[in-house]
């Protein structure tokens, strides 16, 4: 079987006939960590643009392709990359994965908050399924006679379908099903990026993220997807334990939160930590600088061991204080805290417990 899908057929699940069986294959990635690998590689490609001054017109999904096994994109449609400053055509403007600004003819050239509108809606097609993210009850309501129409319609008057604090333009179901299925799935702050895009970014146009902020998303998302068992879930869809940790529903692997200022990692036994978890201003810095180990003596006693130049210091539960040098750890504690380089603390809130591996 092929691995190496469109964008186009991972957004609509692509039914694929598999020849000699009477069942047929859906298109999807083979792991979670694929899917989020995948999203990365879009907001790379967008962030390279954006560093060259250029920009994608008329948006094909099935220029880019990924490997569903790795979630590696190819992107195979390089005539349509067009430099900002040239105009574009009518065709190129009024287009599915255009910004309203240009749909309505307020801008006719490319631009970073065109590019961050598209790449937006571009990820919102691969985790949600869920087409225009300004389709909904409203828009099926009206009669359109093209799709530019259509697109006119969203530019001028089309409200966010996941919009919180209105019903006017909710997913419908039977259309919208993906969408609806989907949206509760992912971690809050997927939600609220989409949200912050699609609902105050469509008038305002500064508050549409650009690629490197969708990869300091990515990261946070991926820090609660913690478990290497094979489980696809996130955290909030693990078992609460008595003393407030998460044990994944698999394969019983107990995970702590370390946390900063409103950002977690979820750690356990095997988990490596990485600069751009711990920094979310380096997005693209994959640099190992911690791995979680059990002791060797006590069995279900984990530490977090420093694997980077850095030095830390570890704030004990009696505020006895130690710096941590590589290749040295400190224990997964109640109220532990690491200082980092830079002036960042984390804090272990948790009680220990034993791990059920």
């Amino acid at each position: 079987m092929d691995t190496i899908w469109t964008l186009k057929d991972y957004a609509t699940e692509r039914q694929v006939d598999v020849p000699g069986s009477a069942q047929n294959y859906t298109v999807r990635f083979a792991t979670m960590q694929a899917l989020l690998c995948a999203a990365g590689e879009l907001a790379d490609l967008y962030d390279q643009w954006d560093s060259q001054h250029l920009g994608y017109a008329d948006v094909d999904r099935d220029a880019f392709l990924f490997d569903s096994r790795t979630g590696r994109m190819t992107f195979r449609d390089d005539k349509k990359i067009v430099g900002r400053s040239l105009a574009l055509s009518e065709k190129q403007r009024i287009a599915f994965y255009s910004a309203p600004e240009l749909i309505l003819g307020e801008t006719e050239t490319l631009t970073s908050e065109s590019q961050n509108w598209t790449l937006a809606m571009l990820l919102f097609d691969l985790f949600y399924h869920g087409g225009h993210p300004l389709s909904g009850a409203s828009s099926f309501a009206n009669v359109f006679y093209s799709p530019e129409q259509e697109y006119l319609w969203y530019a001028s008057d089309g409200i966010f379908n996941m919009e919180e604090f209105t019903c006017r333009n909710r997913p419908v179901y039977g259309i919208q099903g993906y969408l609806i299925r989907y949206w509760n799935y992912y971690p809050q702050v997927l939600q609220d990026a989409f949200t912050e895009v699609f609902l105050y970014g469509k008038e305002d146009r500064t508050r549409r993220l650009s690629p490197g902020q969708w990869k300091r998303i990515l990261n946070e998302v991926s820090s609660a997807l913690p478990c290497d068992c094979g489980y696809g879930g996130f955290i909030q869809t693990y078992i609460t334990t008595e003393n407030g940790n998460y044990r994944c529903p698999r394969c019983g692997k107990i995970y702590y939160a370390l946390g900063c200022r409103g950002r977690n990692i979820y750690i356990s036994n095997g988990t490596s930590i990485r600069r751009c978890q711990l920094d979310p201003e380096r997005p693209d810095d994959r640099e190992e600088v911690a791995v979680v180990v059990e002791n060797r003596q006590r069995k279900g006693i984990y530490g977090v061991k420093n694997t980077s130049d850095d030095i830390w210091v570890a704030v004990f539960p009696d505020q006895s204080r130690r710096e941590v040098a590589k290749n040295q750890g400190v224990p997964v504690w109640p109220g532990l805290s690491i200082t980092l380089p830079g002036g960042d603390v984390w804090h272990i809130d948790q009680k220990t417990e034993k791990n059920n591996e």
